[in-house]
């Protein structure tokens, strides 16, 4: 509405190499402590973080259009499915 040229990214769940927010740490976190795990039934979308780097760096070097962009692998898996895989 500005007129401003600007790119917007809204993650999925971002994993990989020394992640520490999200389900996928928080489960290793408590079971390496002895520690309980909630699980619901809720779905999420994941994103390697190697994936990500490469969308900014295209958005970066000027590829795309200005604007929101949704950043995700386009499939969601259940909570409970990634806790008992």
């Amino acid at each position: 509405m500005s007129g401003l040229d600007f790119i917007s990214f809204r993650l999925a769940n971002v994993y990989g190499p020394r992640n520490l927010s999200g389900p996928i740490p928080t489960f290793f976190y408590r079971l390496n402590n002895n520690q309980d795990c909630y699980i619901s039934n809720t779905r999420r979308d994941f994103i390697f973080i190697d994936d990500l780097l490469d969308i900014v760096n295209m958005a970066l070097s000027g590829t795309g259009d200005s604007g929101i962009y949704h950043v995700g692998s386009g499939k969601d898996y259940a909570i409970d499915e990634v806790f008992n895989s």
